[in-house]
């Protein structure tokens, strides 16, 4: 180690290389196709991987230059950056850190081309000292293709990655040389595209200890042993003894399972703890994660999980990004490299702190997000560290409570599909303990069990997340549950129209004990129901129960949602398997209401305020639900042999229906909520859903989206809402005048060949008393109208 009087030295290796970010490639276009990929590691290209450029060559016959220039059309580069996990990360440890205090070194090997050229004149751009960062080998500097589509996926964006290793072939640890160590950090980042560097981790890490270097290891994902020896582990260390030698491991969740052999993101935990690495980080992209030191190094924390930036979230969806998330994880480690340092400096004599460490990385990572590319060029010394540092102190802020005390509690009301796939993800996720409230006993048994579950995301690729710190307390036991109200930092129901109105009597309870103990302490209730005006019916439902002269809303808040995941019903044979794993959607977006929030409105990802709150609600009605319902109608109408949503939808008129159904609604939805939405807004809201409905994955059934008709063909709801409006306002409601009398004629069946026992009773009284009763009584409608229509 360094001398205690002199600077703090931080000496890297690792991957470094330069991105050439290409953007407006299509990758539905045949040029794209051309080289696409038929099967995994076949060397073709795909949406959201890396291939290599002798690969793709292989894949092709082709000179790799010539593919991209069919591919890019030609064109140049939209943007020049330097990347890598190697190099990226000691640039922002260098931008974050005083150079009067701190030496901040990166060694590696480059070719002696062109691209050479530019990574030097970029890397001396910022204070990192590249001085052993060399000509090595006649091979091509070290190269990443990012190929971008921003329409790709319904414009959600994907990019694609062409990497040339070249001249990182030829870096060997000899080249390191006996400076390397001579270093308070040591650095190895992203060793995996340094072929002979990583083969050597172990060594070079014992050459570390050796010289007391405090050792830091940030991975990527390993390519070359992934396509030598597909599905195994991915080699890191030669032995577990080796493990030990890693002071900080940074890690995503996919390199955490791809090394550890754990497809469980806990298990992938507990092996690196079993195999001694002293402190490690697994980032998880917008998600949670997981964090854990035995204290040998970094101060203790036991393995917990902790959220993403709540504010980046935020900022992000407020502004829309700004830049990309190249770099994210490799400023992340950056940043973390800065903090260990800086501790270090200030606080000799003690362990660095692990929160204010993470606090950092969190912070450096999210700000990747809102500049292209990752490096970030300073117009000043000091500007980036003071934009990161706004967000760390908000971090900060976000998470001590979680460092010092007991979490923070959702009361849920509702465990059902719902309330366990979306709003207690979403939580749990923002480091919350959620508790559920629910008469099913056989659920709340599971869940105290086994304080987690797993949430299937049903897309082209499966993905399972597990969403923890979840108990449950069964409805009967009401003491139990106004304890557990009067506690609450937050709460939520989602339990349908019929649970909310026998669940808000104790609710009312809860409130009162809660008032009692903590009289200026308000609660904020998230009603994450699709209905209209939701908060107007809990308030007056909750001033029934509670004494007149009881503060209501200056102490309860009442917070509307509009409800877009789409969760279908689970496979008798699925929820015998597991009865608390839920199949969903990726979508996970809860719009709520800004002003019904009596508290500051927690900073989650995922949790979008809206201040025209109605409109949104009357968006999810009058769009979503109508064109799902719609769809359902037609579908059983045209193609009653049809089991599933997709199916129905991959006929091109019941697409073209249920597009001019939502089109319409929409003309009539902006007449009520004028200079709310566009009609671009609403056109690529339309599209995008059509595309959500035509899910194959998600195996959505007919029967689940059309059932329920005296619900969802009542005065309030789907259909009826928007036909009253655009009768009322003289806007045509031809197309949905079509999907109701669709409706009338759903009998759409369970996988047991039943019908829904509420649609029986209306197929039985319209057959008793006439179909024109029972929508004149269930719709508000009267005859003449409802003549009119037919």
């Amino acid at each position: 180690m360094s001398d205690p009087k002199e600077k703090i030295i931080i000496s890297g290796t690792g991957c470094a290389l330069v991105d050439y970010l290409y953007s407006g490639i299509g990758f539905n276009t045949p040029a794209f196709e051309k080289y696409r990929s038929k099967t995994d590691g076949d060397g073709g290209i795909s949406p959201g991987k890396l291939v290599f450029t002798e690969e793709v060559e292989e894949f092709s016959g082709k000179a790799y230059p010539e593919i991209l220039k069919e591919i890019s059309g030609d064109q140049s580069p939209d943007a020049i950056n330097v990347g890598g996990p190697g190099l990226v990360s000691m640039i922002h440890a260098a931008q974050m850190l005083d150079p009067g205090q701190f030496e901040v070194r990166f060694y590696g090997g480059m070719g002696r081309d062109e691209a050479a050229r530019q990574i030097r004149e970029l890397s001396k751009r910022t204070p990192l000292d590249i001085s052993n960062y060399l000509p090595v080998s006649n091979r091509a500097t070290p190269f990443t293709h990012v190929l971008s589509d921003a329409s790709y996926d319904n414009h959600r964006g994907e990019r694609t990655f062409v990497n040339h290793i070249g001249a990182a072939w030829d870096y060997t640890p000899d080249m390191l040389g006996e400076s390397f160590f001579h270093s308070d950090i040591v650095c190895f980042g992203g060793t995996a595209l340094m072929p002979r560097m990583h083969d050597s981790l172990s060594v070079l890490l014992q050459q570390a200890k050796q010289k007391e270097c405090l050792t830091v290891v940030n991975t990527v994902y390993d390519f070359r042993n992934e396509k030598n020896k597909p599905g195994e582990p991915w080699p890191l260390c030669d032995s577990k003894e080796d493990f030990g030698m890693i002071d900080l491991l940074l890690m995503d969740g996919e390199e955490a399972r791809r090394i550890s052999g754990y497809e469980c993101q806990e298990d992938s935990a507990r092996f690196f703890i079993e195999q001694g690495v002293h402190a490690f980080i697994i980032t998880n992209g917008p998600e949670e994660m997981l964090v854990y030191s035995d204290g040998t190094v970094i101060q203790e924390k036991k393995l917990s999980r902790l959220p993403v930036s709540g504010r980046v979230a935020a900022d992000l969806q407020k502004t829309g990004p700004e830049g990309d998330t190249t770099g994210c994880g490799d400023n992340f480690a950056g940043g973390a490299l800065a903090s260990l340092a800086w501790q270090m400096q200030v606080h000799r004599n003690s362990k660095p702190d692990f929160d204010e460490l993470i606090a950092w990385a969190v912070a450096s990572g999210g700000f990747a997000c809102f500049y292209l590319g990752g490096t970030y060029f300073e117009e000043s010394a000091g500007e980036k560290r003071s934009r990161v540092e706004s967000y760390k102190l908000d971090y900060t802020h976000q998470i001590s409570h979680l460092s010092h005390s007991s979490p923070p509690k959702l009361v849920l009301f509702g465990a059902g599909k719902i309330g366990r796939s979306f709003i207690a993800s979403l939580f749990s996720k923002g480091g919350y303990e959620v508790v559920f409230i629910d008469i099913d006993k056989n659920v709340i048994e599971a869940l105290n069990q086994k304080r987690s579950y797993k949430v299937i995301i049903k897309e082209q690729d499966e993905t399972e997340i597990r969403i923890s710190g979840v108990r449950g307390v069964l409805v009967s036991n009401e003491e139990e549950v106004i304890t557990e109200i009067a506690e609450a930092s937050i709460m939520a129901v989602s339990v349908g129209m019929r649970g909310l109105a026998a669940s808000l009597p104790l609710i009312a309870r809860g409130i009162l004990r809660r008032y009692q103990e903590e009289p200026d302490r308000p609660l904020d209730i998230i009603i994450a129901e699709n209905i209209r005006n939701g908060a107007e019916y809990v308030r007056a439902e909750l001033g029934r129960h509670l004494p007149e002269w009881f503060p209501l809303d200056e102490l309860v808040g009442l917070v509307e949602t509009s409800i877009g995941k789409m969760v279908p019903i689970m496979p008798e044979d699925e929820r015998e398997k597991d009865v608390l794993q839920v199949f969903a959607e990726s979508y996970c977006t809860l719009i709520v209401d800004r002003q019904g929030f009596r508290n500051p409105i927690p900073g989650l990802k995922g949790l979008a305020p809206k201040t025209s709150m109605k409109a949104w609600v009357d968006r999810k009605l009058f769009v979503h639900n109508l064109g799902h319902a719609g769809a359902a109608y037609y579908g059983y109408d045209h193609y009653p042999e049809l089991t599933y949503m997709y199916e129905v939808l991959e006929h091109t008129e019941a697409r073209e229906f249920t597009r001019q159904l939502m089109l319409q609604s929409s003309r009539i939805l902006q007449a009520i909520h004028p200079d709310v939405f566009t009609d671009q807004q609403l056109e690529e809201h339309i599209d995008d859903l059509i595309a959500r409905f035509r899910n194959r994955a998600l195996g959505d059934t007919v029967y689940r989206v059309g059932c329920d008709l005296q619900r969802k063909l009542s005065a309030e709801d789907r259909i009826m809402a928007p036909l009253h409006a655009g009768i009322r306002l003289g806007i045509p409601v031809d197309r949905i005048a079509e999907a109701l009398f669709y409706g009338t004629r759903f009998k759409g069946t369970n996988e047991m060949g039943e019908l829904f026992p509420g649609d029986a009773e209306f197929h039985q009284m319209a057959q008793q008393e006439g179909l024109e009763s029972v929508l004149v009584r269930l719709g508000n409608l009267d005859r003449p109208t409802l003549e009119s229509l037919s």
